[in-house]
């Protein structure tokens, strides 16, 4: 009824059915994951295990290291004849595959702690280390390792070293000096000091050849002095077979970049046409055993020409004094690089004519010769050079020293 209040129906729990509980999705995904990460980690370690166990295998890399040494080699100055490679032997152990390579290297002509060091350097990039090996003279060995693997030896072998220097007999210097070397157990007695050798004054007269009074004059001049002669002079022949005969010492004036005198040398000319030129000028100058240069500031500055001219002037038995018509000149250098035997003029006496000037030349040609134990002077053919030195020539008598001809102070 519509007023009526209803009887609320009432259940009882037990009245109600039973709930079923699902599985647990997340606990069984759960346990798969732990099943998988233990199935990686152990195959993670089985694959450690067998590459740890498996040979490292460097073949191709050594084989490519023996080739970049031979490579080095001979960059750097080894003739292919001189290097010896030998074939390839494969070396395998538990742990790595590789080749190895021995080689023997003829090191004469090049210096070997230079080829060590550039085989160091270029090795060092590939992570190759090189180390000392079993050395007994005159081999040296260098072992060469990659990964800890020794892929290459190299014996350098060496020249033999020279011979013992003998014991002097009568140089004591020289004996004390080996003994302190330890090179001999013999020790000098003392030298008996005596006196010194006197300085000696070489005074060389230029531009002779035109004969005249004035070098009838020269001629009558002490015999110890050295004459040089020009060879494209009129009577340079006579000059020079007169100045021989009167035990005079004769030399060639040899013009260079003096276009006005026959015979002359520049900077561009062939060493087959400076060879022709200077035998010709000795032709001229019979008797000269030495040369010194008329002019020629440019041409004693030029290395590479002055190189050419002392090749040419070593094959012949000659000395050179350098005139040093310029400061800048290289003539020494260049004279003692190619072997020949070089001096070079102190004091020119006679570039002012007047007497007392003349004097004044000749006193620093003394004082020179006192400090220094040699010095050369250069005059010419002048008559007031001459009246000038036969005045001044016996003032080196009586101050000790000795007029010698010009060989005799090149060295």
């Amino acid at each position: 009824m519509g007023g009526l209040l209803m009887p609320r129906e009432t259940t009882n729990a037990a009245d109600q059915p039973a709930k079923h509980p699902l599985p647990n999705s997340w606990i069984v995904i759960g346990a798969g994951l732990a099943v998988c990460t233990a199935a990686a980690v152990l195959l993670v370690v089985v694959v450690n295990q067998h590459l740890k166990t498996r040979p490292i295998n460097l073949r191709e890399e050594t084989l490519a290291r023996a080739v970049e040494i031979e490579e080095m080699f001979r960059n750097n100055l080894i003739k292919p004849e001189q290097i010896r490679r030998a074939e390839p032997q494969l070396v395998q152990t538990d742990k790595a595959s590789w080749y190895f390579t021995s080689f023997d290297v003829e090191a004469e002509g090049a210096e070997p702690d230079g080829v060590i060091a550039v085989l160091d350097r270029e090795m060092a990039h590939g992570q190759v280390t090189v180390a000392a090996g079993e050395t007994s003279e005159p081999v040296r060995q260098l072992d060469l390792s990659l990964g800890g693997c020794k892929f290459a030896e190299v014996r350098l072998h060496l020249p033999p070293p020279p011979p013992a220097p003998p014991i002097p007999e009568n140089d004591p210097a020289l004996i004390n000096l080996l003994a302190l070397a330890g090179l001999c157990d013999t020790v000098a007695q003392p030298l008996a000091l005596g006196p010194h050798p006197p300085p000696r004054v070489a005074i060389i007269l230029d531009d002779g050849g035109y004969g005249g009074p004035v070098t009838e004059a020269v001629l009558r001049l002490d015999p110890r002095l050295t004459l040089s002669i020009l060879p494209g002079a009129p009577d340079a022949a006579e000059t020079a077979r007169k100045a021989a005969q009167a035990k005079f010492e004769v030399m060639l004036h040899l013009p260079m970049e003096s276009p006005e005198d026959p015979g002359w040398i520049s900077t561009s000319t062939t060493p087959e046409e400076m060879a022709r030129r200077l035998d010709e000028a000795l032709e001229r100058v019979p008797g000269a055993v030495g040369v010194n240069n008329h002019m020629g500031s440019t041409f004693c500055t030029n290395e590479q020409a002055l190189a050419r001219f002392f090749d040419v002037v070593k094959t012949r038995p000659l000395f050179f004094i350098d005139s040093r018509t310029t400061h800048e000149t290289v003539i020494p250098q260049a004279a003692r690089q190619a072997g020949v035997p070089v001096a070079e003029r102190k004091v020119f006496l006679d570039n002012d004519g007047d007497d007392g000037k003349i004097g004044e030349q000749f006193d620093r040609l003394i004082q020179f010769a006192l400090e220094n134990g040699t010095a050369i002077g250069i005059g010419h053919f002048r008559q007031t050079t001459v009246d000038a030195l036969e005045k001044l020539l016996p003032e080196l008598d009586k101050r000790g020293i000795s007029l010698v001809h010009a060989s005799q102070v090149v060295q």
